[in-house]
């Protein structure tokens, strides 16, 4: 058994190394005011970090989802602002695209592309930065959306094939649509 689960794990390795090698060339560009149009809007929430940290700024995020500029790209402007007392600190401006196949990535710029999933109204990316493991994962509910951030370190030793993760931390935002 662990035989055929090792040849699973591989494949799906191997198969996420090829998707994410696909490049702009098999962009969905039919429009993309057609690529998630439930999305589309300016949304507004305030972020909180879970274990709550004392004296933590209070950070409101507003996030644009749009069709951009670029109306046949295959991509959305994925548009974060992070806002502290009323001025924006940080801006994160990514696109969110969709492949002819129906898969989508978000490009962070820079060559960083963070594979995506999407499963009725909820998107996953799964990543690991350093040591630490992270998962994105957004769900839209009408006007409602909760984007939470769970990150995992390594746990005890591997047993076998599995190695369990200890949970550090969760970022949420609970945003409603605003425009």
């Amino acid at each position: 058994m662990a035989t055929t689960v090792a040849r699973s794990i591989t494949g799906l390795l191997i198969l996420l190394v090829l998707t994410s090698q696909a490049g702009a060339s098999d962009l969905d560009k039919a429009g993309d005011q057609h690529i998630l149009p439930a999305w589309h809007g300016t949304w507004r929430g305030l972020l909180s970090n879970l274990p709550i940290r004392e004296n933590a700024r209070k950070i409101e995020v507003e996030l644009t989802i749009s069709a951009g500029e670029q109306d046949e790209d295959g991509c959305l402007d994925w548009i974060t602002s992070y806002i502290e007392a009323g001025n924006v600190v940080q801006t994160k401006d990514y696109q969110m695209c969709r492949r002819q196949n129906g898969e989508y990535f978000l490009d962070e710029g820079d060559g960083l592309v963070l594979e995506t999933s999407l499963f009725g109204d909820v998107m996953y990316s799964g990543f690991k930065a350093n040591e630490r493991f992270l998962v994105d994962r957004h769900e839209l509910d009408g006007d409602e959306m909760l984007q939470e951030i769970f990150f995992a370190e390594p746990g005890p030793e591997p047993m076998g094939i599995i190695q369990a993760l200890m949970g550090k931390g969760l970022q949420k935002i609970e945003y409603s649509r605003v425009e």
